[in-house]
């Protein structure tokens, strides 16, 4: 990356994540205030692009013990929000040991919410990018992102998954293609 100031915002620029006005000035684009935005609702339209964490009890969405707004640009927050998602999943109690640990590699985690970030339907404007955690801790990404994904699976979907399906994941609409 570029040290000096002014390599910095051309870099910006080049990147598509700001540009020059007429008057010299420098302003954000949407997908610089999307990635780096201290507070997205401070960039009007892009207040429905906040990320949701989503805690429940049980495995339906009855009683959701917590919600929690990510009110940052996705890269700003992005650690903060494994971490969460990590340690809402870390609770394990054998016999009187309280065991840290994740049954979900850390990597599987970056790599569902990265996508869930990066294939969201931007157009749709009723639909908010969400993670829900159950007690079981199948998860569910908002339904536009899941939708929005473009191009057919490189793999079967059944040699994928193994015939076991796949489980412990809500798929979003319902329904488990596997």
């Amino acid at each position: 990356l570029p040290t000096s100031t002014d390599a910095k915002l051309e870099w910006l620029s080049s990147n598509g994540l700001i540009e020059r006005d007429v008057g010299k000035n420098w302003n954000i684009l949407n997908l610089g205030a999307v990635l780096f935005a201290r507070k997205l609702a401070d960039f009007p339209g892009l207040t429905r692009r906040q990320l949701r964490l989503v805690q429940y009890s049980d495995a339906s969405r009855i009683r959701a013990l917590r919600e929690t707004p990510v009110p940052q640009g996705y890269a700003v927050a992005f650690e903060q929000v494994i971490e969460t998602i990590l340690g809402a999943s870390t609770r394990e109690d054998i016999g009187s040991l309280r065991l840290n640990q994740s049954p979900y590699p850390r990597t599987a985690i970056r790599e569902i919410v990265a996508n869930a970030l990066i294939h969201q339907d931007m157009t749709a404007t009723e639909s908010t990018p969400m993670v829900e955690l159950f007690s079981d801790f199948a998860r569910k990404i908002d339904r536009a992102a899941a939708k929005s994904a473009a191009g057919a699976a490189c793999v079967e979907q059944q040699r994928a998954a193994g015939d076991g399906g796949c489980a412990g994941v809500r798929v979003v609409g319902g329904e488990n293609p596997f």
